[in-house]
């Protein structure tokens, strides 16, 4: 009886490595949760008797190939992210210099590469940042004709 006991228990593992590869498949190519993905594929290589199984081992490593690259895409969209943050702060610090300008365009530009990023085209940060930084650009564009020049002789000495 004890081959009952093998078949039974060899039916179970390839029921689960057939579960898990189902799952790794379904949340690598609809949800593209590449961690939950990996975590699937690693748990059908666990399984006795399919530790090395070759499609099991190619999808891990198709997986872990796109975590790397989307690691790299993060690490560049927070780069300008920051980036673009950092110029808005020295712009508000010198809102009334006439280098302030440079710094919200850096910003909007900043912010656009991001977006441009495989993946973070519809990010609601960058989308958010940007549309702040182009509102302050249109404001200031539409404050210049504004501005009154004022000579600092005239203050020292009046009308001339």
């Amino acid at each position: 009886m004890q081959w009952l006991a093998r078949a039974q228990g060899s039916v179970e593992n390839q029921r689960q490595y057939v579960e898990a590869m189902q799952e790794g498949e379904r949340l690598y190519q609809r949800s593209r949760d590449l961690n939950g993905a990996m975590a699937a594929f690693q748990r059908a290589l666990n399984t006795p008797g399919y530790s090395n199984n070759r499609e099991a081992q190619q999808w891990l490593g198709r997986v872990q190939q796109d975590l790397r690259v989307a690691s790299r895409y993060q690490s560049q969209y927070e780069s300008l992210i920051s980036q673009g943050q950092r110029a808005i702060q020295e712009g508000r610090s010198q809102f009334l210099g006439i280098n302030s300008r440079r710094y919200f365009d850096e910003a909007a530009t900043a912010f656009q590469r991001a977006m441009e990023i495989p993946g973070y085209d519809r990010d609601e940060t960058a989308r958010r940042l940007l549309s702040e930084v182009q509102n302050t650009i249109r404001e200031m564009e539409s404050n210049r004709g504004n501005r009154v020049e004022i000579n600092p002789l005239q203050l020292l000495f009046g009308k001339q």
